[in-house]
């Protein structure tokens, strides 16, 4: 497929520019995935809130991998909105917090 893309053209800057148009399609897949993962993040019925954390900062990770970082508030907050309804007290807690939530304090209350 990239085969006959570069071979499909004349110079050298053509191809390039070929190559460059067919990759970001990709990135931009691979983008849409990465958030689509984060913002439908639940914590499942036989996991911790300790792990639920850990998945959402792997997808924050694999996001600014690919240029687009998560700002630490909004992670917090989206770990928040997976919760479960077993979790309610701990999230209305958490919601009425007087202070900007970032995820590393969050954590450290969680523990």
């Amino acid at each position: 497929m990239h085969r006959n893309t570069v071979m499909s053209v004349d110079t050298a800057k053509e191809a390039r520019d070929a190559l460059k148009v067919m990759f970001q399609g990709c990135d931009d897949a691979q983008l849409l995935r990465r958030m689509d993962e984060l913002s439908s993040l639940k914590k499942g019925d036989d996991e911790n809130i300790i792990k639920l954390t850990s998945r959402a900062k792997m997808r924050r990770d694999e996001l600014a991998m690919i240029g687009n970082p998560v700002v630490d508030n909004a992670l917090a907050l989206r770990v928040i909105l997976g919760f479960d309804s077993k979790s309610g007290m701990l999230r209305t807690v958490l919601q009425n917090n007087e202070i900007k939530l970032v995820m590393s304090d969050m954590t450290a209350k969680l523990l």
